[in-house]
């Protein structure tokens, strides 16, 4: 059934059964890996966001898609490519990339630094990945007028294992 909504169908179905296939062992693999490549480059945002969050790294046509996806002119489509990234740049033990980490992260802060949901999302990618330049901004959002700001922040800072700072933002009412 999945080799047949991945054949005839498209967008967000067609995506998922695909992202499924990759998984399994069956000659329908590589045939995934095509429809989740070319859904990372194709589609509407919303598609080509959930092809990269679907995406198998492990296989070179998506992964190559991921990458070219960092410097997307759709802001939305860079962000998950670059979130994804990370995955595939380790900072530390075997298979460490900190050069090539190091670039993602850099792209990553630019948008962190702006406003908007991007920025919250993009603060987020960084404390989870434990990058200790984004405190500061967290910090910043802990004490913003912005209820959505102040809870991102609290989750981001508890992900970082800064307790303290996170602690004060559970008291809040929003």
């Amino acid at each position: 059934k999945l080799v047949r909504v991945m054949e005839t169908e498209s967008g967000p179905a067609q995506i998922a059964a695909a992202g499924v296939l990759v998984r399994r062992p069956g000659a329908s693999g590589e045939q995934a890996t095509s429809v989740l490549a070319k859904a990372v480059e194709t589609g509407s945002t919303r598609e080509r966001v959930f092809a990269i969050r679907a995406a198998l790294l492990e296989l070179a046509p998506v992964r190559a898609a991921v990458l070219k996806a960092q410097d997307d002119p759709d802001a939305d489509v860079s962000l998950a490519a670059l979130e994804r990234s990370l995955e595939l740049y380790p900072g530390s033990g075997d298979g460490a990339k900190p050069k090539e980490r190091a670039e993602v992260v850099k792209k990553l802060m630019v948008v962190a630094k702006t406003s908007g949901v991007r920025a919250l999302l993009a603060r987020g990618t960084l404390a989870r990945a434990g990058v200790q330049d984004v405190v500061p901004l967290l910090k910043d959002d802990a004490k913003s007028e912005n209820g959505q700001a102040r809870k991102a922040a609290g989750s981001s800072l508890v992900v970082m294992g800064m307790y303290g700072p996170a602690a004060v933002l559970a008291a809040d009412q929003d």
